[in-house]
């Protein structure tokens, strides 16, 4: 055990100080010597034991804490405010009460009411038998509108009551309004002074109707508002409201983009009643919560990485937060999955999609539930063919024997498959990577399961005809070691297969990079061959990076961008930077210009475009960031599938990082020299990043042979009524 006297960061010195100054969670408060050095703390930022003391006291003494709080009258107060609760408490018991008594008698005489005029159509009715009462009641019927009095005073008794309900929901509200802003006051009286933080994080955006990795930036503000950034554009700012106690975090940009969640808060921060899911405006999932925040009836559930691509939704009844009967999955309005819950828990024949699954990957697995454990034997089939399986074990629902199945995250099924031996769940011995027939990859775990041993040629994540990398490496108890070789084979020329890159791991098993390394494009294929040369220090980058890229029809690469990263940090670039776009290919050959300072690009960014390596950068787009990195001024962007043949920019202003006002849509077809014009609107100038008024829009699949646009009008956000489909190819007027 480390004693509290020692350092935490260098358990073998003693503590030789207090760090004072406030906001710097990069240093530790109790500093030794060595920390002192590391991390060059001038002497006056730093307190003795005795003088923190006494500088405690000093200050204690000057703010009169003793005599302020003994003479504070809250205690006092809250006394009050309790007996106050306590009556009013009895008082609405009593209320209430007595108005759920009156309501149930007056049902009862209802009742009772309607079921004398229901014997009037009894056949056998003998007046002659009736006491006096009775045929009062019947003579008054037969002579006169006593029906038609009755039903017009269940009308009026029906609508008050319906009002006295209004009021209910009002004075319901109301008090959850109360509870809100109770549990609010009790938060910030617990809560310690909040600054804002920003934590760097990992998600998917699209690029090129996929979605690839990528990362974005998430702000907690102090008043509690959850702003999402990317490239100083302000994506998201989810407002915290009275009553929410935590909402869903995102790493889809779509989602980020897209997708809004509308309900109700109710006690603790539960959802009740009707919550509503919207997709660029228009609802496409919700259901109801009851009052302790459980779902129940019927639903409509998105999938997980809901976006245009993969907009699959599942269909079912809750009961008390538990699925139970019949969900069927529906993709592109059709049922293609789905099976039976019994308590919220899998159970019999089912059908499920492949977390991947999209138009151009249709994977599902089909098999048995036990339990909610998948048991038995289980098929992977992709478009109506199996492609794979194996089996689970009947108790524990674990992966057993041999199986054949698709590599974890692999998006684009090509006849590539993993071949091997399951035990417990764990991969053990030999596994095989084929590609078309033929194996590409592959190597040992060890017996004990689920660790690489030995030699391994592992495949890129985005392995496909067009993109064969293949990784040459060591593991050592799961850890990369020594040198690593990064492998390309060409599909197309001299079908050559050739190191393009590679580096060293340290030798202690860590699988931490150091010393010279050349790294490939996330993105790396045939058309889109950029790779990285650089340093690593203790795997973190360091010093200056190049970006080089090379065109199909030639051997060597070309430098065409790079920048500094500081030392000792996590890959912080700073400085002068030539950056590539993420959709740079020989087809669509983007680079932007700019300088980093403290993680933000700040002042003034261009984007550059080039047909192909035969001509010169020259400027298409770009605009200013602010000293925060916050896009800000006027700004010309280009679109998420620009190429060659597809070119779309967008053009207008951004205040705090979102757009305002009017924007411009210009596209620019083969053989034309300007950009012309298709489409735009405005955005609201108050609530930033709002789309407002009519707007004309793209097609999602705009290209030179679809060249359609929608006409409509938005408010607040969310698209109203009918929009128009304009072919633009077809009619040039509609885009004056």
């Amino acid at each position: 055990m480390i004693s509290l006297e020692n350092c935490y960061e260098h358990p073998n010195s003693q503590i030789g100080g207090i760090y004072k100054v406030k906001h710097n969670k990069n240093i530790q408060r109790k500093v030794c010597l060595e920390c002192i050095l590391k991390y060059k703390i001038p002497s006056e930022q730093i307190l003795n034991k005795e003088e923190f003391v006494n500088f405690m006291l000093q200050k204690a003494n000057q703010l009169n804490i003793k005599n302020i709080l003994e003479e504070n009258q809250l205690k006092s107060f809250f006394k009050t405010i309790f007996q106050k609760f306590d009556f009013l408490y009895k008082d609405i018991t009593l209320i209430f009460s007595n108005i759920r008594d009156i309501i149930k008698r007056i049902s009862e005489e209802d009742t009772a009411e309607d079921e004398k005029f229901l014997r009037l159509i009894n056949q056998n009715l003998n007046p002659f038998e009736c006491s006096q009462t009775d045929l009062d009641f019947l003579v008054n019927f037969l002579e006169g509108n006593l029906f038609e009095e009755w039903i017009d005073k269940k009308k009026f008794v029906s609508s008050k009551i319906q009002k006295t309900g209004v009021l209910f929901e009002k004075l319901l509200q109301n008090a959850y309004k109360i509870d809100h802003i109770v549990e609010q006051i009790h938060v910030y009286f617990n809560q310690v002074k909040q600054e804002d933080s920003i934590i760097q994080l990992e998600g998917v955006e699209k690029v090129n109707n996929q979605l690839i990795k990528t990362s974005f930036e998430l702000i907690t503000q102090k008043n509690g508002n959850k702003v999402y950034q990317k490239d100083g554009q302000i994506l998201r700012i989810q407002k915290n409201i009275l009553g929410q106690k935590s909402e869903q975090q995102l790493y889809n940009l779509e989602q980020i983009k897209h997708l809004e969640f509308q309900g109700q808060y109710g006690v603790n921060g539960y959802k009740i009643n009707q919550w509503n899911y919207f997709w660029k405006g228009q609802q496409i999932g919700g259901g109801m919560y009851n009052s302790n925040g459980e779902k129940q009836g019927n639903w409509i559930e998105l999938c997980d990485n809901y976006w245009d691509q993969k907009n699959i939704i599942e269909k079912g009844y809750y009961e008390q937060n538990k699925k139970i009967g019949i969900w069927n999955i529906i993709w592109d309005n059709q049922e293609i999955g789905g099976g039976q819950y019994e308590n919220g828990i899998k159970t019999g024949k089912w059908i499920v999609l492949s977390d991947e699954f999209k138009e151009s990957f249709q994977v599902t697995y089909r098999g048995q539930y036990k339990n909610g454990y998948k048991v038995g034997s289980w098929n992977i089939n992709y478009e109506g063919e199996d492609i794979g399986g194996g089996s689970y074990d009947e108790e524990n629902g674990v992966k057993i024997g041999k199986w054949i199945e698709l590599i974890e995250g692999f998006q684009n099924y090509q006849n590539l498959t993993y071949n091997g031996e399951y035990k417990n769940g764990n991969k053990i011995g030999q596994w095989d990577i084929n590609y078309e027939g033929e194996n590409i990859g592959g190597g040992l775990y060890d017996e004990e399961g689920g660790i690489k041993i030995g030699k391994w040629i592992d495949i890129g994540e985005r392995f496909e005809k067009e993109s064969q990398i293949t990784y040459i490496s060591e593991y050592k108890n799961g850890k990369k070691i020594g040198r690593q070789h990064i492998w390309y084979k060409k599909n197309y020329g001299d079908l050559k297969n050739e190191q393009i890159g590679g580096g060293l791991y340290d030798d202690g098993g860590h699988g931490i990079k150091i010393g010279s390394w050349i790294e490939i494009s996330d993105r790396f294929k045939g058309d889109s061959q950029v790779i990285f040369r650089g340093d690593y220090i203790n795997g973190k980058k360091i010093s200056k990076w190049e970006i080089l890229f090379r065109d199909k029809s030639k051997d060597n690469f070309e430098l065409i961008a790079g920048g500094p990263y500081d030392e000792g940090n996590d890959d912080i670039k700073i400085g002068k930077w030539i950056e590539i776009d993420d959709r740079f290919a020989s087809y669509s050959q983007i680079i932007q210009i700019g300088e980093y300072k403290d993680r933000k690009k700040i002042g003034r960014w261009d984007i550059m475009y080039r047909q192909d390596e035969k001509s010169p950068f020259q400027q298409i787009g770009g605009g200013k960031y602010n000293d925060d990195g916050i896009k800000i001024e006027n700004w010309t962007e280009i679109g998420d599938r620009f190429w060659r043949d597809l070119q779309i920019i967008f053009r207008g202003e951004y205040k705090k990082g979102k757009k305002t006002g009017k924007w411009e849509i210009l596209y620019k077809g083969k053989g034309r020299e300007n950009f012309e014009q298709i489409a735009g609107g405005s955005y609201d100038e108050v609530n930033y990043g709002i789309k407002i008024g009519k707007w004309k829009e793209l097609d999602d699949g705009f290209n030179y042979s679809k060249q359609v646009i929608y006409d409509g009008e938005y408010k607040n956000g969310k698209k109203d009524s009918k929009w128009t489909e304009i072919d633009i190819k077809k009619n040039k007027s509609a885009i004056k």
